[in-house]
């Protein structure tokens, strides 16, 4: 969802998309659908009972927080109307060391012997190359 809100950023940034509250909608959204994930508890589960291609997803959107703050940042005119949109954004910060723990886990080796990483290896694996690099794919 973080990913959503950064290009949702970028298109109002351009002019595309002229409606603030889908921006603050999805950003707030994001917000709430992290801090739930992060009490869930879910971290701390055995690989056998996570799916890695889901929470490398949430470690590929935490990445681009900080590309988020900057679009808004760089462009005060289109955003002025949000008045709370970048205390929101600065707050999901908080959360970007989850994207260091979840690769963290799924880079040890033990981790990708579980079912649930072999029976999703393909999609498990692009994820994490993207998760760890994630500079070209934010930039698409």
């Amino acid at each position: 969802m973080i990913l959503d809100a950064c290009r949702i950023a970028q298109l109002m940034a351009k002019g595309q998309i002229r409606d603030p509250s889908l921006l603050e909608t999805v950003v707030h959204a994001a917000s709430m659908g992290i801090e739930s994930f992060k009490i869930s508890g879910s971290l701390e589960y055995p690989a056998e009972y996570r799916l890695a291609f889901r929470e490398l997803g949430l470690s590929i959107g935490l990445s681009a927080v900080e590309r988020m703050l900057a679009i808004i940042e760089e462009n005060p005119n289109v955003f002025c109307q949000m008045s709370s949109l970048p205390q929101i954004v600065e707050g999901l910060r908080e959360y970007m060391p989850l994207g260091e723990t979840i690769e963290m886990f799924w880079m040890n080796n033990k981790n990708r012997q579980a079912s649930t990483w072999i029976e999703h290896r393909e999609i498990n694996m692009v994820m994490l190359a993207t998760s760890l690099a994630p500079n070209r794919f934010l930039s698409i």
